[in-house]
């Protein structure tokens, strides 16, 4: 199977990195290039503040000094460029970020948001754009039946699966196509709710119901479920795509291969300090910080019944480089997971960790009536991705301590 090193080949392989800036893509970036690789990272907006931290960032890699003065001679110059591509639904958008590439990490996810408003027509361009990347026929009847028996508008869907499209048709056609693709999707793919039993563990076999759900409540699907149908969707068609593209190939002749990587919740420091704190990070430090659990209030106690399953940033990011390196990963769906625990479990070891940074914030308490016995946990088995990948996830505490201090240092 193709398998991507830094000392395979001289110079040294590039890999096209999408959601550069985003909370995992700064991580990636850095892992790849101490490994050696040299990286080509998609924006959006060249111009943005964010692509400009990045860069003051990485200077050293790009041949910038401090507040974007050139600066020549250094090792590493070079090693790091950037590529703007501003609308992932665009025809051929990834044409030129592709060429000279060896490899794709495809971080970025363009989801217009799991709230979009359902109603209205959609774009029948949907449909047709499976039909053109030969998804297969079951995929498009659950998308077309969606549309044409309930009205909704699949379009909070569209932007994750044919972004996705997108880049692996421009990545795998062109002059010289790339020999790895390493996809981020999520466990929302794998998971199904409601859980019913203590202890829930899903693996790489399971996949999320929620596409069905769509297809069945209609517009009265909630914005979760259609978030959890657009991240299931996005990669059942880049499997789809994958397999045809390689049908009658074996596996071990493949020109290129697919791995996807399905993490839960994403906790941990950013890399770069000005960046804002991630969406999943914000919710846990909500979680843990902006509750007064009480008798009286049986509504927050309700939602600390459920778990939270994490993965280090850091652990992610390395992830997705080993995804690379290793041959035996190709063609492998993988869950990246550090553990489980409860919301409540997650309350009480904070309350419990000493000398902690300072925070503005109180952390919540949860009183000896709250009813232990009714919360359910979720957890993922990494089994799959220790011996594929190699990986050795980071403690819980350190990931907690590591995220507390960034957050501190951010005023929170």
């Amino acid at each position: 199977m193709p398998a991507i090193l830094p000392t395979s080949q001289s110079p040294p392989p590039k890999v096209l990195v999408t959601g550069g800036t985003g909370y995992i893509g700064p991580w990636v970036i850095k892992y790849l290039l101490e490994d050696g690789f040299r990286v080509r990272a998609i924006v959006r907006d060249e111009k943005s503040w964010k692509t400009g931290a990045l860069k003051e960032f990485f200077a050293s890699y790009i041949g910038i000094g401090k507040g974007g003065e050139a600066q020549r001679g250094g090792d590493d110059e070079g090693r790091l460029e950037f590529c703007v591509v501003e609308d992932f639904l665009k025809d051929n958008a990834f044409e030129e970020a592709v060429k000279g590439v060896d490899a794709v990490i495809h971080l970025a996810s363009p989801l217009q948001g799991a709230s979009a408003a359902p109603g209205g027509e959609g774009n029948s361009a949907d449909i047709d754009a499976d039909r053109e990347f030969n998804s297969s026929s079951t995929l498009i009847a659950l998308i077309t039946s969606i549309r044409r028996t309930y009205g909704v508008c699949v379009d909070f869907i569209r932007p994750a699966r044919e972004g996705t499209l997108n880049l692996l048709r421009s990545a795998t056609t062109s002059p010289s196509p790339v020999k790895r693709i390493v996809y981020t999707s999520s466990t929302s793919a794998i998971s199904r709710y409601p859980l019913t039993s203590p202890h829930t563990v899903f693996t790489e076999e399971d996949w999320g119901i929620d596409p069905e759900i769509v297809q069945e409540q209609g517009n009265k699907a909630s914005g979760f479920v259609k978030y959890r149908a657009s991240k299931t969707l996005a990669e059942r068609a880049a499997w789809e795509y994958y397999r045809e593209s390689n049908k009658g190939t074996k596996k071990e002749e493949e020109e290129w291969d697919l791995v996807v990587l399905n993490p839960p919740f994403v906790l941990g420091p950013n890399l770069v300090p000005s960046f804002p704190v991630a969406t999943g990070v914000q919710w846990w430090f909500d979680v843990l910080t902006k509750h007064n659990l009480s008798d009286s209030d049986p509504t927050i106690a309700a939602s600390l019944k459920g778990s939270c399953p994490y993965v280090d940033v850091r652990d992610t990011a390395r992830a997705h480089v080993e995804a690379l390196k290793r041959p035996e990963a190709g063609g492998e769906r993988i869950i990246v997971g550090g553990g489980s625990v409860g919301w409540v479990e997650a309350i009480d070891h904070v309350n419990s960790l000493d000398n902690l940074p300072p925070l503005k914030a109180s952390i919540t308490k949860v009183g000896p009536s709250f009813d232990r016995s009714e919360v359910k946990i979720m957890s993922f088995s990494n089994v799959k991705s220790k011996r594929v990948l190699g990986m050795d996830y980071r403690e819980y505490e350190k990931t907690v301590r590591d995220m507390l201090t960034d957050l501190s240092e951010r005023g929170l």
